[in-house]
């Protein structure tokens, strides 16, 4: 009686400070929603393709799985003796390059396998999901402290925070296994602490510490290390103009060392300095392909792989971005732009620009929780009916299509199909949508002439809708005389 009179007590205090911590109320909104997903996605997989992992997942899991069981690298042990059965059931084609001494080595970097280790050890495929829901947790955190630091209302700060937690990519990745989610959490972690007044020591070690795994993580994060190491040596320059030996020490140190231990990784392993070695070894390199489409369109307005027709949400981002156009905001939009504009560049000049067999906003979630700013940027100002309306509409459509997605044979994977498995549900109920809405893989195999006539009539209509929209939202607040 005593033990139930203390949780009774406990679970009363809990109560009471949810009502009053907005922080705290987004937490465990996330943490009750992520990890019931988890155990669901999880937990009902079988001997059936039902929920089993898709895409890159395996591989990765496979990378952990050798590591443990094997104390190496040569994963091709794991593909031949079907250790990797136990998260996923049926033949799995190798993820393998050779090095330059000719042995076969994974193709994905190390650092997430390595990172989960003790989580796969524990509780296999289930306990890499935990880590990642919890990553994930982390970045939806750093959010909403993100827009207390510049200003924002804890109103604001906890609705735009929600509908990152609800209704975008992070829901959808949080129970995937790709390393995209690390890389966010970094990223937000980071740039958090250069936007703050005062770093202390202590947290320049971490985001050095963090900064440094990053191209661990994957090469590709190698232009984000850069970035986000160079805008926190400028703040230190601007603060203590580097005559701070151990705030210096604290931020130079951690990096150069895994930078170092990279390098010597990379001549040992695959006998070359180059640590993009695997993805050379796999042809699968930046600048094969002009990153216009990709980049104007596919980002955003393709029906599989953009933004708007899974997290319609970040339509608030582009309107966030055209009005934040002002002095006072110089230094975060530069900011935003320094770790941005490299990255988006480098992945949509790749062959496969959207990630491969992923949900939408795979190579892009990374960058999505440092826009949160914008979001709420353009919320605070559109203070009118429509703004409104769309912002409810929004998270309650992300998180149906979020949810959705878990379902198979596909779980939300698109991979140049032409629509959206999705959205194609919808399909059952005689609702034929992805018919309607542009694609920049719909005409790869189409036998009709007027295919890509038809897509490119599809992208305009829906461009010039969300423009409309965004223009009408903008203008019923300046009638209304907001600012």
């Amino acid at each position: 009686m005593h033990f139930s009179a203390y949780f009774y007590q406990l679970l009363r205090k809990w109560l009471l400070h949810l009502k009053t911590d907005r922080l705290l109320l987004l937490v465990t909104i996330s943490t009750l929603l992520y990890f019931t997903t988890d155990c669901f996605y999880v937990l009902l997989s079988g001997p059936l393709p039902t929920f089993f992992p898709s895409g890159d997942e395996p591989h990765y899991l496979v990378l952990s799985q050798t590591i443990l069981k094997y104390h190496s690298l040569d994963v091709i042990q794991d593909y031949k003796n079907g250790d990797y059965h136990q998260f996923y059931p049926i033949m799995l084609t190798p993820h393998v390059v050779r090095n330059l001494h000719g042995q076969l080595l994974p193709l994905h970097n190390i650092g997430g396998s390595i990172l989960w280790l003790l989580p796969y050890a524990l509780l296999g495929r289930l306990g890499v999901v935990f880590f990642i829901s919890m990553v994930s947790i982390l970045i939806v955190v750093n959010i909403y402290r993100l827009l207390c630091l510049m200003g924002c209302s804890e109103r604001i700060a906890f609705m735009i925070s929600l509908s990152y937690a609800l209704a975008s990519p992070i829901y959808v990745y949080s129970h995937l296994v790709f390393v995209e989610v690390l890389g966010a959490f970094i990223c937000i972690y980071v740039l958090r602490k250069i936007l703050q007044v005062e770093v202390s020591s202590v947290e320049l070690w971490l985001c050095s510490l963090l900064i440094g795994l990053l191209p661990w993580i994957h090469i590709r994060f190698a232009l984000l290390e850069f970035s986000l190491f160079c805008l926190l040596l400028y703040k230190l320059y601007r603060q203590h103009r580097l005559r701070h030996v151990t705030q210096d020490v604290a931020l130079l140190f951690p990096v150069a060392v895994l930078f170092v231990a990279l390098e010597v990784f990379s001549i040992v392993v695959w006998g070359t300095w180059n640590p993009a070695a695997s993805q050379v070894a796999s042809h699968n390199g930046p600048f094969e392909i002009l990153p216009v489409k990709s980049i104007f369109l596919g980002l955003f307005f393709d029906q599989e792989h953009g933004l708007l027709f899974s997290s319609p949400i970040f339509l608030f981002l582009l309107i966030g971005i055209t009005l934040s156009a002002r002095k006072q905001l110089l230094g975060y939009n530069l900011s935003m732009l320094i770790i941005s504009i490299p990255y988006i560049i480098l992945f949509a000049s790749f062959r496969n620009w959207f990630g491969g067999a992923n949900p939408p906003g795979r190579y892009l979630l990374v960058l999505l929780p440092l826009y949160c700013y914008y979001l709420a940027y353009a919320l605070e100002r559109l203070q009118n009916s429509l703004a409104r309306a769309w912002f409810y509409v929004s998270i309650g459509y992300g998180l149906l299509y979020n949810l959705a997605s878990i379902s198979p044979p596909h779980n939300g994977f698109n991979a140049e199909n032409g629509f959206n498995v999705t959205l194609q549900l919808l399909a059952f109920v005689h609702l034929p949508v992805t018919d309607y809405l542009p694609s920049l893989f719909a005409c790869k195999q189409s036998l009709f002439s007027n295919c890509e006539q038809r897509e490119v009539i599809l992208f305009a209509v829906w461009i010039a809708f969300f423009s409309i929209l965004a223009f009408f939202m903008i203008v019923q607040n300046r009638k209304k005389g907001a600012p």
